[in-house]
This record gives structure tokens, sequence and C-alpha cells, in this order.
């Protein structure tokens, strides 16, 4: 049950965290095949890693944009701003009865790598420990995307161990 528990989260989390959009012009990742390495702490007692590889290009940036914020219609535009080569980003959105906040920070050339912290409140939490979660993630370039996939075709895997609550 842990299980479900902990994929019902990371996809609760996954789900509401995108809704937020982007409004100032987003930084775009040079095209071609990305991973990004994710830690996700706060909603389960041991961090989540989720790995995804996203093919991608400049249309497929303006949904799915480096800070990993989806464009949506429902929820009010993401302050963000840029000193340099780093980025600081804020949001808000109500679904429903829910609200949530996002904060974060990113850095890097968005050529060949650059890295995304975050920290989402959700209120009412769906569970109290899942009031707050902190997000951190690396990205690197590996190259062009491998024959057969097109620009969107994402890769993800999650690591969790099924034994000793998840270590």
């Amino acid at each position: 049950m842990r299980i479900s528990y902990r994929l019902l989260l990371a996809g609760f989390l996954a789900a509401a965290i995108p809704t937020l959009a982007a409004a100032q012009s987003m930084p775009v990742r040079k095209p071609g095949w990305w991973e990004m390495k994710m830690t996700i702490s706060g909603p389960t007692p041991e961090p989540v890693h989720q790995t995804m590889q996203l093919c991608t290009d400049p249309a497929v940036d303006k949904v799915e944009n480096p800070f990993g914020i989806h464009a949506g219609k429902h929820c009010p535009p993401v302050t963000a701003t840029k000193t340099g080569p780093n980025w600081n980003f804020t949001g808000a959105c109500t679904l429903g009865a829910i609200q949530i906040s996002t904060e974060g920070h990113a850095s890097g050339d968005f050529d060949s790598h650059y890295t995304v912290d975050m920290t989402t409140r959700i209120n009412p939490p769906p569970t109290p420990q899942a009031g707050e979660t902190k997000i951190s993630m690396d990205a690197a370039r590996l190259g062009a995307c491998p024959g057969g996939t097109k620009p969107g075709d994402l890769n993800i895997t999650t690591r969790t161990n099924v034994f000793n609550g998840g270590r």
C-alpha cells in the first residue's frame, strides 16, 4: 500500500504543480534528448527519485518549459525574473478547494546543462505530510534525439524500493 500511496502522491504532484502557467518568456533548451534527474522530498518519509528523458524542440518548450511547469489556462501566470544565467520564479494556482504555490530557482546555460530547485506548498494538504514538497532537478542534454523519437516523446522511470520503507 505504501507504493500505491507514493505513486498516487507523486502523480498528484506531477499533475498539480505543472498546471501553473508561464508568463515571461522562459528559457528554451537546445533541441535534443534531455535527461532530467529529480529528487522529490517531503510528501513521503523517503525521497522519491525520478528520471525522465525528453526529446525537445522550441515548440515543446512552449508547453514543457525547462522549469518543469506546463503552460495551462486554468491558473494565473508564473512570475519569472532572469538575472544573468539565473532564473527565479513563483506561481500560485487554485484547483477547486486546493491552493498550490510554488517558488523556485533555476540556473545553467540551457544548451547543455541546468538545475532547478523548487518548493511547492499545497493547502489544504492531501495528507498531513504532503503540505510542502521540495523538488531538485538536474538536467543534461545527452545529444540528438534517438532514432524513432520525435519532439515531445518522454520516458519516465521512478526508483523506489518496496522494502525498508522505500529506502
